[in-house]
């Protein structure tokens, strides 16, 4: 820029141009960091250059926004637990700053307020929690710990190179709003999602910020000097590492210069890509059968796709699949295997207002002025990886979820301690994965043991089946008729007979319920019957009453009739033997005899009624919570 200055790093001895906002330098020649104040150069350390990537970014790379021209003078990378983030530093020729953000494909552009509310204290704050930021709600969606990982360039404040903090991140009113906490206290820093064009950015072909010796003004040793090539890996330095674990060649192949973690093919051990450094160490790589191969490639939505990344979760004895897919654009997507039932996604920054945490199977979710109904709630963990991924990632990790759909659209929601993430996509037929990546058979779900047939059976029809099944055993045990006799009226008529009752001696062959049928060829008449059961010793043990009545005729030419010519009793023996039977009945005119009829594996009907009764409602909350009906009014 025109109004640069020089600067001379204490070090090296190198000049540097710098812009006049510059307080903090990187000596493009030996990476000393040292500020510079008051036209005095002072060094405080030395510290990495951060890895060359696909960023469409780099350092006095020009841009434009809203009429006002800057160029990117600086750049710094931070450190999380799951990946890296960078930030650039633009600055105009009036010397104004902007700052923008690149983390995992979003670009924002962001500015430092000054705070003017009292934050909640930190260890009072976690994921999925609404605080206040500026008067609006805002829900934490992130919360990590972030250290200084490289610098290049000039920024324009002081910064410790071993720099780390405590962050939360999250949304307010649409914007991006994170909060940084170390030592020197809270800063807040808001911002929006902001695309290329509006930087006025065109991505780069290749970095032409180079390292250059005839811009050296000073007395060096040759071992000092550096040569004219740009300030990135090669290729074979990005795409081939060395398993520290094992030894073993590891070869990337989806996006070199996005990947975070690669898993070695032989030891199994996942690995920082960027250092070789083993984040989490294996003794065995046995990959379990998956229905797509690492590296296969295809066509969807116009965008050629590499399965970069493979990962099994496990819940219970439920497991499904996930493919990471490296996009020729640059992104990547997620395809989802569960047991058959495939679905595309990617991550989404716009998140819905409810709480995930709190939200069940059954209810209902908006996004993007769409309803989603909450088929089912997960808590995985990662039984197996391979391939690579621009986060960080190992066996191991539990996270908890929920998939919500809404016809063939489907939302998810993946949380840990530490961050919770959205992502939308589609369901997608099995068929069209086949054609995709040019499979000779349709992928099938693999059928390994205790894998769940959730696009089949759910837990709901599982259940019912159980219940139907016991329902139709009990009617497959059929009565068996063990007595039957008559009596006529003049033995258990009180009028007709002197003793008033009539009595029978019955055999009960075993413990169980057994049922009394009386039928009578009653006609407009009716009949109130007593049975008095005694034991072997002629003591009472029981005493019930049956009522039966009939009435027929024919008016205006219709025929009529009411009531029942037979009576059912159902009565459970605790023993088995020798019981004695009393009969005595009252009627209003002279009656027909009685026919009397005992049954064993008497079944009591209304039981059978009340399972029929639970299927039917078992049934409709699985449908329900699945999203196939809904009776929740969403008004």
């Amino acid at each position: 820029m025109s109004s640069d200055r020089e600067s001379t790093c204490p070090h090296c001895g190198a000049v540097n141009p710098i812009s006049p906002a510059a307080l903090l330098v990187h000596c493009a020649f030996c990476s000393s960091a040292y500020t510079f104040k008051d036209n005095r150069a002072l060094l405080i350390g030395t510290v990495a250059i951060p890895t060359q990537t696909d960023s469409p970014f780099y350092i006095g790379q020009p841009g434009s926004i809203q009429g006002f021209s800057f160029q990117i003078r600086g750049h710094l990378r931070y450190r999380y637990s799951t990946g890296y983030w960078d930030e650039w530093c633009g600055v105009t020729a009036e010397g104004k700053v902007l700052w923008i953000s690149e983390d995992e494909q979003e670009v924002s552009i962001f500015r430092r307020e000054e705070l003017t509310e009292r934050i909640s204290d930190l260890d009072q704050i976690g994921i999925g929690q609404i605080i206040s930021v500026a008067g609006a709600p805002f829900m934490v969606e992130e919360r990590d710990q972030a250290a200084l990982a490289g610098f290049e360039g000039e920024i324009p404040f002081e910064i410790a190179l071993e720099r780390s903090f405590t962050y939360i991140a999250g949304i307010a009113n649409e914007e991006r709003i994170t909060l940084e906490f170390s030592e020197n206290g809270v800063e807040r820093y808001r911002g929006k999602v902001v695309t290329l064009e509006y930087l006025g950015i065109t991505p780069k072909v290749s970095n032409p910020y180079e390292k250059k010796t005839d811009t050296l003004n000073h007395n060096l040793d040759t071992e000092h000097a550096s040569t004219t090539e740009p300030v990135k890996l090669n290729d074979s330095e990005i795409e081939k590492l060395t398993c520290t674990a094992c030894g073993a060649p590891v070869k990337l192949t989806g996006n070199p210069a996005k990947t975070i973690t690669v898993v070695c093919t032989f030891c199994g051990s996942a690995l920082d890509a960027r250092t070789s450094a083993v984040m989490a160490r294996s003794n065995t790589y046995t990959p379990p059968r998956f229905a797509l191969e690492l590296g296969a490639h295809g066509t969807m939505s116009g965008q050629e796709v590499t399965v970069a990344g493979r990962i099994r979760m496990k819940e219970e004895d439920w497991h499904w699949d996930e493919y990471l897919l490296w996009c020729s654009n640059g992104e990547y997507r997620w395809l989802t295997d569960d047991s058959g039932s495939w679905s595309t996604s990617r991550r989404i920054r716009t998140a819905p207002a409810e709480l995930p945490q709190d939200l069940m199977p059954g209810e209902s979710i908006t996004y993007q002025s769409q309803k989603f109904r909450i088929k089912e709630k997960t808590r995985g963990t990662v039984d197996f990886i391979d391939g690579e991924f621009p986060y960080y990632t190992a066996k191991g990790l539990t996270t908890s979820g929920f998939d919500a759909v809404s016809g063939t659209r489907k939302l998810s929601c993946e949380w840990n301690t530490k961050e919770i993430e959205w992502y939308a996509g589609d369901s997608i037929s099995a068929e069209r994965i086949k054609g995709i990546f040019g499979l000779t058979s349709t992928p099938r779900a693999p059928q390994t043991e205790g894998n769940k047939q959730q696009s089949s059976w759910s837990n709901g029809a599982v259940v019912t089946l159980i219940i139907a099944i016991i329902a139709l055993v009990i009617l497959t045990i059929r009565e068996t008729q063990i007595e039957s006799f008559t009596l006529e009226e003049s033995e258990y008529s009180d009028s007709l007979n002197d003793d008033g009752f009539a009595e029978r001696e019955i055999t009960i062959p075993a413990k169980g319920n057994y049922r009394f049928k009386y039928t009578s060829n009653l006609n407009d008449n009716w009949l109130f019957f007593t049975t008095e059961i005694q034991d072997s010793a002629k003591r009472p043990l029981m005493q019930f009453g049956s009522d039966m009545s009939y009435y027929s005729g024919t008016e205006g030419g219709e025929s009529w009739s009411e009531g029942s010519q037979n009576h059912s009793q159902i009565l459970s023996f605790s023993h088995p033997g020798r019981y004695t039977l009393l009969f005595s009945g009252e009627n209003e005119s002279s009656t027909p005899s009685v026919q009397v009829s005992i049954y064993k594996n008497a079944f009591v009907v209304r039981y059978l009624v009340i399972l029929i009764a639970l299927c039917i409602i078992i049934i409709i909350i699985d449908l329900n919570n699945r999203g196939i009906i809904n009776f929740t009014n969403d008004d």
